[in-house]
């Protein structure tokens, strides 16, 4: 007799542009599906954000989206957390697993609910599911204002120790920072996985950014990749574009800073560049699909964020 397939409930709080959603689509269309049944849950993707919903249905994912679901704590989460835990009820995850640090806590806060229900109260023991955590990243510095670092933090380390089976991290560093910097979780909790990464959407040659925006091909192409949101320090790269333009004048070889993506921050990085006198020599290109693909055109790829999951080194 075959064994029913392992449910898995997977929750992220939206499909925005970023590592994360691919992550959540690559995990939730790739499980064998005669032993596997999965369901992503997501929220909305807030307007001046890119959507990679495109992403997931060109994967064979359909979401089921939670609209009221979303990065900024609200009233409306009490309202996701009982659509939660209603959902679980109904589908009967074996694993929840909760992406990032919005959903993570609904997410967990339902799951614990689930687990220890009135009837499972009853008995004395939980049902039968296991609930594991993935940090892309973490919100503990960086992000907000120091009380609400110290509330997120405070928060994290009750979900740990209340709601989470497994803590799942994508590198060492990040393991060292999380457990041991800020002492969230117990240390066996800790699993690292390294983030996998689709070889075929990586692009080894030039696409021909240079042409397709009008510049000249010996111009130098300097370029910064990412949302265009606080934690990402555009602002940073926005001096030091200024800097370099002051200390060399016209003089040498032409160079034209690229900043690739969208986000909340695009108006004031804008208006930032022109109060910086630097607005002719930054080239904002948007939101692109194929963002993975410019790598190999950009001589000089710019890092300045103040907390990356995944950083350069």
């Amino acid at each position: 007799m075959s064994r029913p397939p392992i449910r898995v409930l997977r929750i992220i709080d939206r499909l925005n542009v970023g590592g994360p959603a691919k992550h959540v689509v690559w995990l939730t269309a790739g499980l064998d599906r005669e032993h596997y049944e999965t369901s992503l849950v997501t929220g909305r993707v807030p307007q001046g954000e890119g959507d990679m919903g495109y992403f997931a249905t060109s994967a064979g994912v359909e979401p089921l989206v939670f609209e009221q679901m979303s990065r900024e704590l609200s009233i409306a989460d009490l309202g996701v957390i009982v659509k939660l835990l209603r959902l679980m009820r109904r589908f009967h995850p074996d694993v929840v697993h909760t992406h990032k640090s919005k959903a993570g806590a609904v997410g967990r806060i339902a799951a614990f609910l689930y687990r220890w229900g009135t009837a499972s109260a009853m008995v004395g023991r939980p049902r039968a599911c296991r609930v594991v955590h993935t940090f892309h990243g973490h919100t503990f510095h960086g992000y907000f204002n120091p009380t609400k670092e110290r509330l997120f933090l405070a928060l994290e380390r009750l979900l740990a120790r209340l709601a989470t089976d497994r803590i799942v991290v994508i590198s060492e560093q990040q393991r060292a920072e999380i457990s041991g910097r800020f002492r969230v979780g117990r240390p066996e909790q800790y699993q690292v996985i390294p983030l996998g990464i689709d070889v075929d959407e990586v692009s080894t040659r030039p696409i021909g950014l240079r042409a397709e925006l009008g510049f000249a091909a010996a111009d130098l192409l300097v370029g910064i990749v990412g949302r265009l949101c606080a934690i990402k320090n555009h602002r940073l790269f926005l001096e030091a574009v200024r800097r370099v333009v002051e200390g060399r004048g016209d003089a040498g070889r032409t160079i034209r800073f690229l900043i690739i993506g969208d986000g909340e921050l695009r108006d004031e990085l804008e208006d930032e560049a022109k109060r910086l006198g630097i607005a002719d020599r930054i080239f904002f290109t948007g939101f692109r699909e194929d963002a993975t693909r410019l790598y190999p055109d950009l001589d000089v790829v710019v890092l300045t964020s103040r907390n990356e999951g995944t950083p350069s080194r």
